[in-house]
């Protein structure tokens, strides 16, 4: 492990997330610890944690109590994914045309705008929180740890829409401090995709993270 890792893992991760609200290390650990237990134990959990997450969503979220009532989906039944699965799948016109009525806004720390093109490059505005933010991150944290990656280690992103990677020049110097970089990946033309292995090459990543699609269009 390089000093400017050892740094970023001790040091500057830390105090990233904790600078950002969220306790994405401690999320992690007590995942780490979830998955320890037996599978019936997890299945339990799992659903014990949808059930809730149904409910919540019924009692402080106008958008999701009328969609459930509309799809007679009971957020305390027995079976909670079973109620899940009753619900259509969600779509980014409806998350527009929702508004407010989608957003908690007494969510820990407010809730954060957010923007994605997702895989279709169609640009959606929509809000997170740390709570998930933190949540996700720990999950892809504990994975990477699977196949012996640790946060600071450096980091290529092939992923996002132009609009995702056109980002301020505080991001690039974030990323910088993470040991992260973050390719184009709506951008593989073959002269661009010369530049990426390149710059793969020089960088010299212990994790390259992105789509499917252009990971395997890149490796060709």
């Amino acid at each position: 492990m390089s000093l400017s890792e050892w740094m970023v893992k001790q040091v500057t991760y830390p105090l990233h997330e904790k600078a950002r609200g969220r306790d994405t290390l401690r999320r992690t650990s007590e995942l780490a610890q979830l998955l320890q237990r037996s599978p019936a134990e997890v299945h339990a959990e799992s659903m014990r944690r949808l059930r809730r997450q149904l409910e919540f969503a019924n009692l402080f979220v106008p958008f999701y109590r009328a969609r459930f009532a509309r799809h007679g989906v009971e957020p305390d039944a027995a079976d909670p994914l079973a109620e899940l699965q009753r619900l259509p799948v969600l779509t980014k016109a409806e998350i527009r045309a929702a508004r407010s009525s989608i957003v908690y806004r007494d969510s820990p720390g407010g809730p954060l705008p957010a923007v994605t093109g997702g895989t279709t490059g169609e640009t959606l505005k929509f809000h997170t929180d740390r709570i998930r933010a933190a949540s996700n991150m720990a999950t892809r944290l504990w994975l990477q740890r699977q196949f012996g990656v640790s946060p600071g280690d450096r980091r290529i992103y092939l992923w996002g829409s132009p609009l995702e990677v056109r980002v301020s020049r505080v991001k690039r110097w974030r990323d910088r401090l993470l040991n992260e970089v973050v390719l184009n990946a709506f951008e593989l033309t073959p002269p661009r995709m010369d530049e990426y292995v390149r710059r793969i090459r020089r960088y010299r990543p212990r994790l390259i993270y992105g789509f499917s699609s252009a990971l395997a269009l890149l490796a060709r």
